[in-house]
C-alpha cells in the first residue's frame, strides 16, 4: 500500500513538473522589425514571478551582450542603443529563440527657438549652414546648435 502511494505521489510530481515547465514558456513580444526608438521596451509573455535573464547584442552569437536580470516581463535599457541591428533572447526556465530588430537611422532636426536647432534624430548629423558657416558642423544626438539668425539655411545628413 505504501509503495502504491509513493508511486502515485511520484507520478503526480512528474505531471505537476511537466505542467509547470510548459506554463513557464516564454514568448517574445517586442521589439522586432524596424523601429526608431533608441531605448525600446523589451516585452515578453511568461510567468511574472520569475526572474529572467535578458540578453541584447549587436552580434547574433551574443559575444558582447548587455545582460539584465529582470523580475517581471518588461525591460527598458538604462542607456540608449545606437542605430543598427540587434538580437535579443530571454532565459527563464526555458530559453527563447533569438529575436532580431533594427533601430533605423533617422535624421531629424527640431527647432527649439527661432535661432536654435536640436538633433531630434537617433544618429549624429553633419550640418551645412548658410550664409555664415563654410564647411560643416557635427551635431551629436540631443545636442543643440545656435544659428546665426532666423534666416540661416540648414541642411543635414547622417554623419559617417
Amino acid at each position: 500500500m505504501k509503495l502504491k502511494i509513493l508511486i502515485l505521489i511520484n507520478i503526480l510530481a512528474v505531471i505537476l513538473f511537466y505542467l509547470f515547465v510548459n506554463l513557464a514558456t516564454i514568448t517574445q513580444v517586442s521589439p522586432s522589425g524596424d523601429i526608431l526608438q533608441r531605448s525600446p521596451e523589451f516585452r515578453w509573455e511568461g510567468l511574472p514571478i520569475i526572474t529572467y535573464t535578458l540578453l541584447i547584442d549587436d552580434n547574433a552569437d551574443f559575444s558582447t551582450p548587455i545582460v539584465a536580470k529582470v523580475k517581471g516581463n518588461t525591460y527598458v535599457p538604462e542607456q540608449d542603443l545606437a542605430a543598427g541591428t540587434y538580437y535579443w533572447k530571454v532565459i527563464g526556465f526555458k530559453e527563447t529563440g533569438v529575436q532580431k530588430f533594427t533601430i533605423t537611422p533617422t535624421v531629424s532636426l527640431k527647432r527649439e527657438s527661432i535661432v536654435t536647432l536640436r538633433n531630434d534624430g537617433n544618429v549624429v548629423v553633419k550640418l551645412a549652414m548658410k550664409p555664415k558657416l563654410t564647411g560643416a558642423a557635427v551635431l551629436e544626438i540631443d545636442k543643440v546648435v545656435k544659428l546665426e539668425n532666423e534666416t540661416t539655411e540648414v541642411s543635414a545628413r547622417q554623419y559617417e
